[in-house]
């Protein structure tokens, strides 16, 4: 399977290595805080959206951050590309990438369940 890779990687085909420096440990967590935030904001859209009050529990905290420690792999990968972008610019692909991985989370449990 390593071949494979080898076979497909340009940038190694090329000449050229590309290893982005790692992300420190502070931004590591500011990016995983601003993630849980995106997986909540998505329960606060979806109350706005269906006229109903939102309302903070911790288990939803609790599931948020669970997800978002469960994808944070793939967010890191991202944020490490765009170290070189502005901090908001950066900040704001992380809460998106929150918006859009509870989305799916929440479209799949509602089909499990049954619902439209």
């Amino acid at each position: 399977m390593d071949a494979i890779w080898r076979y497909f990687d340009l940038s190694a085909r090329g000449g050229i290595t590309v290893t982005p420096d790692p992300i420190s440990l502070p931004w590591q967590l500011a990016l995983y805080g601003v993630l849980i935030l995106g997986i909540l904001a998505n329960g606060i859209l979806v109350a706005i959206r269906t006229h109903r009050r939102y309302r903070f529990q911790w288990r939803k905290f609790v599931v948020s951050a669970i997800i978002a420690l469960a994808i944070f792999p793939a967010v890191y990968e991202g944020a490490r590309a765009n170290l070189d972008k502005p901090t908001l610019v950066q900040l704001a692909l992380i809460f998106s990438s929150g918006l859009g991985y509870e989305s799916l989370f929440s479209g799949v449990v509602s089909l499990a369940e049954g619902k439209k």
